[in-house]
């Protein structure tokens, strides 16, 4: 993918996000302040993007302990597939987030913080022995 490609692809995220029927005030103050940070990856059932995931992730969380600000926002946005179903959704997502949970396991103790179960309301994956909800 282009740097262009990529570029419109963040622009049409963000610009859902301004749209004033999104919902959420937090995202809104996060992209008035400029502190969305987007990633833009090939297919979600891929694991070939897996080491760029996490190290954007890595980056997020430095930025965010480096900052005073408050609602910051890291959303990686996969060009694939266009149109899946929810099962199929919740299947690749959990792939994609285990296999960061594992490289980063590589580098990092799991924060005792965090419930695994991904049944539980309050689960939660880490990276760099930092909770994402």
């Amino acid at each position: 993918m282009t740097d262009d490609e990529q570029n419109i692809v963040t622009k049409e995220y963000l610009d859902f996000i301004q749209n004033r029927d999104f919902p959420c005030v937090a995202a809104k103050t996060a992209l008035t302040w400029n502190q969305i940070q987007t990633l833009v990856v090939d297919h979600m059932a891929c694991p070939k993007d897996d080491a760029a995931i996490l190290q954007f992730l890595y980056d997020f969380v430095d930025a965010y302990r480096q900052s005073d600000k408050l609602y910051h926002s890291a959303a990686i946005i996969f060009k694939g597939p266009e149109h899946p179903t929810e099962a199929q959704f919740d299947e690749f997502l959990w792939q994609r987030l285990q296999a960061v949970s594992n490289l980063d396991a590589q580098r990092y103790g799991y924060d005792k913080r965090v419930v695994a179960d991904v049944n539980s309301p309050i689960s939660a994956t880490v990276s760099r022995k930092k909770p994402f909800l």
